[in-house]
């Protein structure tokens, strides 16, 4: 699985301390939105709009395939990638992204279950 494969990246990035936790915090937005696509194009849903992170997961609630906690903790994962992303690092910490790489590996769960 790719967002396995990513989150193994996102230990070893967060292990070396020569590297910013933005690479890590972007690393795990990557590994949600891919396995939120998997899920979508599994289930044969239709995106109406560009695809991201966020509308994956509104299609996800809509769809009433994620809970209403679970599509406000993806969103506030997709603003800590989108913060990492656009070089707002004043708001980034390597704690911040160990945290993140947590709650990651829970949605990702949760994410996989929901392909059975």
């Amino acid at each position: 699985m790719i967002s396995t494969d990513m989150m193994g990246q996102v230990r070893r990035l967060l292990d070396d301390k020569q590297t910013h936790p933005a690479a890590a915090i972007v690393l795990c937005g990557a590994a949600l939105e891919s396995a939120q696509r998997a899920l979508i194009e599994a289930r044969g849903l239709a995106l109406t709009e560009r695809p991201s992170l966020s509308a994956y997961t509104w299609l996800l609630r809509k769809e009433e395939l994620i809970t209403k906690q679970e599509a406000k903790d993806l969103e506030q994962v997709g603003r800590l990638r989108n913060a990492a992303a656009h070089g707002q690092f004043d708001e980034l910490s390597r704690e911040r992204a160990g945290l993140m790489e947590q709650q990651t590996t829970l949605l990702l769960s949760r994410i996989s279950e929901l392909q059975l």
